[in-house]
């Protein structure tokens, strides 16, 4: 990894693991999953590595899936994309404004997720739906400098964890999950669990461990 200054363990896919359910309510009540995640790498730091979302996966499908959240916006402003990271989930469409004074593009060449809004004016907004999970790289045509990265989450349930590791996932269903991780820079990492109606599960992850049972 060019100019993090450390190295991560060869087997460093799967994190040690802490989970326990607290605060049962009543059969049906949605839950949250709280979390921490750190790196296991001697003097490294999520500030350094980047964006890291966590995301969970049902073991069973829900009969009525959650709505879709209100389409976010990544804005084209001084030539720059605002935010320049988001996360969104599979079947969402986002907002792309130009703000700026000139023209501009949005495109990806990522995989499925492949799109080109062409070149547009000062003022208007474009939009893509995303329909397929995984990293898409967003670029303007007319400014090489302007690039972006969306993860789109295979399920609804995901958090962008914050620069101190914290996350948490809200409205969850009860049942089992697979909890999954997702970074540019970082191995992916995975632990299931069982969420009980009402719960909160607190989930400790660090990143670089050999994977551990639930």
């Amino acid at each position: 990894m060019a100019g993090a200054g450390f190295r991560w363990c060869t087997f460093g896919v799967w994190l040690g693991v802490a989970a326990f359910a607290a605060g049962v309510a009543g059969a049906g009540s949605p839950a949250r999953v709280v979390g921490q995640v750190t790196l296991s790498a001697e003097g490294a730091s999520l500030r350094d590595v980047g964006p890291v979302v966590v995301y969970l996966e049902a073991e069973q499908a829900g009969p009525n899936p959650p709505k879709l959240p209100p389409s976010p916006e990544i804005r084209q402003r001084n030539a720059t994309f605002t935010p320049g990271f988001m996360a969104v989930v599979k079947g969402q469409t986002v907002e792309m404004p130009n703000d700026d004074d000139v023209r501009h593009n949005v495109y990806s060449t990522s995989a499925d997720n492949a799109f080109d809004l062409g070149i547009y004016d000062a003022g208007d907004s474009r939009s893509v739906t995303l329909e397929h999970p995984g990293e898409v790289d967003i670029h303007c045509s007319v400014h090489e400098s302007m690039n972006g990265t969306i993860f789109v989450s295979p399920s609804p349930w995901y958090a962008t964890v914050a620069a101190d590791g914290r996350f948490a996932i809200e409205a969850l269903p009860p049942g089992r999950y697979r909890l999954r991780t997702w970074s540019e820079r970082l191995p992916v990492a995975q632990l299931f669990l069982r969420v009980l109606p009402g719960a909160t599960v607190p989930v400790t992850v660090t990143i670089g461990l050999p994977a551990q049972a639930e």
